[in-house]
C-alpha cells in the first residue's frame, strides 16, 4: 500500500517527504494543543507520539497487514501504559477492557452517546488519530493536497478563539504561515512533476524560487500582524 512514495513518477524525494509530513504534523499539533483546556485530557504528548508513530509506519511502506498490526499494537500499548498499569501480557486488563467495550456497544444500541467510559472514549480518540495520520499521509505525499485541512484548522482555531476563553491569536498566525509555506511547497513539487518529461525539467528542486516565496509569505504575514 502506497509503495510509490519515492517512485520517480511521483517526484517526491525523501527530503521533500519529510518537509511535507513535518508541516502536516505541525498543523495537527495545533488541533491537539487546546485539549487540556476544553477536555479532561491532562497531556497531549501520548496522542502526538502515537500520531508520529502512525505516520512513520506509513513512510516505511510496509505491507498493509503488518502496518495495521504495528499501529494497532502500539495503540493498545500506549493505552495500557497510560491508563491501566500492571503487566502488559495479562488477561485481567484485557477482560476488563473487553467488558467495557461490550457495555459501550449496549449503550450505542440504546442510543446513549454520553454514558461511555473514559477508556472507551480514549480508544475511539486513538482510532481517530490513526485515521488522521492516514489521511494526512495520503493528502500531502500521495495526492499533494492540503488546502482543505489547512482551512479546517484555521476555522477550528477561529471558533475556539471566538466561543471559548482561549485566545488563539498566536496559533492562527502560526497556522497561517506554516499552511501557506506548505501550499507553496506542494505547488512547486507538482510543477516539477508536471514538467518532468519536458526539456527544461531539472532534477534539482528549485530552492531559490521556494526561498523567495517563503520570504514573500513572511513579509505579507508580518504586515498583516
Amino acid at each position: 500500500m502506497f509503495r510509490h512514495l519515492n517512485n520517480p513518477s511521483h517526484g517526491t524525494t525523501p527530503l521533500q517527504t519529510f518537509i511535507l509530513l513535518a508541516g502536516a504534523t505541525f498543523l495537527f499539533w495545533e488541533w491537539l494543543k487546546p485539549l487540556p483546556v476544553i477536555s479532561t485530557t491532562e497531556s497531549i504528548t501520548p496522542f502526538l507520539l502515537f500520531f508520529l508513530f502512525a505516520v512513520m509506519v506509513k513512510v516505511l511502506r510496509l505491507p498493509t497487514v503488518l502496518e495495521n498490526l504495528l499501529v494497532g499494537f502500539s495503540m493498545i500499548y500506549f493505552f495500557h501504559y497510560l491508563y491501566l498499569g500492571g503487566p502488559f501480557f495479562s488477561w485481567s486488563w484485557v477482560e476488563y477492557l473487553s467488558n467495557d467495550l461490550l457495555y459501550s456497544l449496549q449503550l450505542l444500541w440504546e442510543r446513549d452517546f454520553v454514558g461511555h467510559s473514559y477508556y472507551v472514549k480514549t480508544i475511539v480518540f486513538y482510532l481517530l488519530i490513526w485515521g488522521m495520520a492516514t489521511y494526512l499521509y495520503r493528502a500531502v505525499v500521495v495526492y499533494r493536497r492540503l488546502f482543505a485541512f489547512f482551512l479546517c484548522t484555521l476555522v477550528y482555531l477561529a471558533i475556539l478563539d471566538t466561543f471559548s476563553p482561549m485566545r488563539q491569536d498566536d496559533s492562527i498566525i502560526r497556522t497561517f504561515i506554516v499552511g501557506l509555506v506548505l501550499l507553496a511547497f506542494l505547488e512547486i513539487v507538482k510543477i516539477i512533476q508536471s514538467n518532468r518529461k519536458s526539456i527544461v525539467y531539472r532534477q534539482s528542486f528549485p530552492y531559490k524560487g521556494f526561498v523567495f516565496t517563503l520570504v514573500m509569505i513572511l513579509v505579507v504575514s508580518s504586515l498583516g500582524m
